[in-house]
């Protein structure tokens, strides 16, 4: 379907243009900044909240329309852990946003010499965004793939399907029993077959 395609290419282009940004926040924060890097920050601040922005709007357009449906995702204890991940990036995200405004305002139209102490502290949570917003495609994954923190089998991370009803079964043992009728039709034992 090309549009759930659209819809999930408009998302990884968001989370990547988000990545892209923050790593542009990071590369052009120094202690002693010129006036065009104090007036350049704000401006990737805003373009980072407008790229945040977009990843939640085509997130919702794939939880409501596309991709597994909404009954998927909130049955799934990785998808809360993945937006527990988004909110704590977000929270990072203040601080520096502040000190960005405050340098700019600091500095009235120059450059600007920021206290070492103080720039070893926004730096700590610039990178400690990068750091959790770095979590989020593993969750992303582990959830795509159908794992889960808690399945009702005896072992943590087994994988599991929901079936045409919503509810969760292994694919485990079904997969066991494909491979086992593959197996004798390819040595000509077609008799006694599985079910």
């Amino acid at each position: 379907m090309l549009s759930e395609a659209i819809a999930a290419y408009a998302h990884d282009l968001s989370i990547f243009c988000t990545l892209a940004l923050l790593g542009a926040e990071l590369a052009v924060f120094r202690p002693r900044m010129d006036r065009n890097a104090v007036r350049l920050l704000p401006q990737l601040d805003l373009l980072y909240l407008l790229a945040v922005i977009a990843v939640i709007a085509t997130g919702l357009v794939r939880l409501f329309f596309f991709a597994k449906g909404v009954a998927f995702y909130a049955a799934s204890e990785i998808f809360w852990i993945k937006m527990a991940l988004f909110a704590v990036v977000g929270l990072l995200s203040l601080p520096p946003t502040f000190a960005f405004i405050a340098t700019r305002k600091a500095a009235a139209g120059q450059g600007f010499d920021l206290p070492p102490a103080r720039f070893k502290r926004i730096r700590t949570f610039i990178v400690g965004e990068l750091a959790v917003f770095s979590l989020i495609p593993l969750a992303a994954t582990l959830m795509a793939r159908g794992l889960t923190v808690r399945p009702p089998g005896p072992m943590s991370m087994e994988r599991w399907r929901p079936d045409c009803c919503g509810g969760a079964r292994d694919t485990g043992a079904a997969n066991a029993r494909k491979s086992i009728r593959v197996a004798r039709r390819r040595s000509g034992d077609l008799g006694n077959d599985l079910k």
